[in-house]
């Protein structure tokens, strides 16, 4: 099985990357890394961050696989729409654990958007480890 760790680009995915390592370590997972995009196609950036992670990744011991992934998430309670889309990728990988980030939003921004990890931890069929935004 496999440790699934969706990321963006933005100031978690070095931790997020850290906890799923280790993890990966500790219980001998493959990793699935999953750069989420809003575009159809992977332009200069997303594949710049897969690249980052790439070279990251390839400085450790663990197996792993990077993609770039397109998560359609226009549109109100766009944080529920993409952590359906993340529990459809969960499930199509075969995964038995989810490592994502989390940052915290604020009231109006919550109730519109909602929030992809909440709804991830939800709704998972398989265990979810949270990294939140305090541990940046």
């Amino acid at each position: 099985m496999t440790i699934l760790v969706p990321i963006a680009d933005g100031p978690l995915r070095e931790q997020v990357l850290d906890v799923a390592t280790e993890m990966s370590r500790r219980y001998d997972r493959p990793l699935y890394v999953v750069h989420l995009v809003g575009n159809a196609s992977a332009d200069g950036d997303a594949r710049a961050v897969r690249s980052a992670v790439d070279d990251d990744l390839s400085e450790s011991d663990v197996e792993y696989d990077v993609a770039i992934e397109h998560l359609s998430h226009s549109g109100a309670r766009s944080g529920t729409r993409v952590a359906r889309e993340i529990l459809d990728l969960a499930a199509d990988v075969g995964v038995d654990h989810i490592v994502m980030g989390h940052t915290e939003k604020g009231f109006v921004e919550g109730v519109t958007q909602g929030s992809a990890a909440s709804a991830v931890v939800d709704d998972a069929t398989v265990p979810v480890t949270i990294v939140p935004e305090a541990m940046v």
